[in-house]
């Protein structure tokens, strides 16, 4: 039979660990759902009683804990959740000391299993940023310190992405703190955004077996420099940080940036802004539109602020 070695009558192991393979799974997840039973009864139900007489103060109660050996000497750098299987997550590894830079790790877990990591990955450059596609999540954009984009199929059993950027086409000169799928182009091709220290913010359209880009917009610090035509005045450029997409109108997004500033842009305009917000004093970590009020944004800073924002105008309406 194929499982049998003609010559000397015995197992082939790669072909019988095959065969047990799910079954064996399936028995795991059993096992460790019986053994952290409590933590998901906590999970469901737990409530503090004591929360009544707190006040304004809350209390948090950790449930799961995931961790690898792999991942022992890497700082986490991302976490995202799968959107449509709501049990699985990915955690990005790299280092925020950035005089020692070296590899990077993706950690794909799910609370079925929380003892050990689904799939993990093994990147040549420190992981900064992690993005799930939403109708097909298979497909996990990352971005790295190095500047590169990749993009994994988890159904793939290869370590290696099956799209990457390169020197050649496009890749980024600084590390990518955000990447973001969009919906498919008028061509319905896959595509995603991301944005970068190096000032660009970038579309890439996965084309073929390659990954095309365009680059949407250039974050100047002053707009009303004109660009040099000998393409040496890079340093009027500013550094991205963060990039959120309307959920109504796809055109429009926000992008924060490590001088504090938040720009309004458009997929149409790629040479001037919409609007400028003086956000904070320091660098923006974060932009979110809000999910029910397609006007009202919220941003938070290093400068230990978070600011709620009607787009409409350019001062903040709250501020914590």
């Amino acid at each position: 039979s194929s499982g049998i070695n003609a010559e000397y009558g015995e197992p082939v192991a790669g072909e019988e660990i095959q065969r047990i393979a799910k079954p064996v799974k399936i028995v795991e997840r059993m096992v460790n759902q019986n053994t952290h039973d409590e933590i998901a009864q906590d999970f469901k139900y737990w409530e503090d009683v004591s929360d009544e007489f707190k006040g304004v103060q809350g209390t948090l109660l950790p449930l799961w804990l995931f961790k690898s050996d792999k991942a022992k000497k890497f700082s986490v750098t991302a976490v995202v959740f799968n959107p449509r299987y709501n049990d699985m997550l990915a955690v990005g590894h790299g280092s925020y000391d950035f005089l020692k830079q070296g590899t990077g790790l993706i950690c794909v877990y799910s609370l079925k299993n929380p003892s050990f990591p689904e799939f993990t990955y093994t990147t040549r450059s420190g992981v900064m940023s992690l993005d799930f596609h939403r109708e097909h999540p298979n497909l996990m954009a990352v971005g790295f310190y190095d500047g590169t984009v990749a993009v994994y199929n988890m159904r793939d059993r290869s370590n290696q992405p099956g799209y990457q950027s390169s020197a050649k086409n496009g890749k980024h000169t600084d590390p990518v703190w955000q990447v973001y799928w969009q919906d498919n182009d008028l061509d319905n091709q896959l595509n995603f955004f991301s944005v970068s220290s190096d000032g660009r913010v970038t579309c890439w359209r996965l084309i073929k077996n390659e990954l095309h880009h365009t680059d949407i917009i250039l974050i100047r610090l002053d707009p009303a420099v004109a660009p040099d035509p000998v393409g040496m005045g890079g340093m009027d450029l500013g550094c991205g940080t963060c990039i959120d997409f309307h959920h109504r109108a796809d055109y429009l997004f926000l992008v924060g940036t490590e001088e504090g500033k938040i720009y309004k842009c458009s997929k149409h305009y790629s040479s001037q802004y919409l609007d400028t917000y003086d956000a904070h004093h320091m660098a923006v970590y974060a932009v979110r539109w809000n999910n029910f009020h397609p006007r009202v944004f919220a941003s938070c800073s290093a400068d230990w602020t978070v600011k709620i924002w009607d787009h409409h105008y350019s001062e903040p309406m709250f501020t914590f």
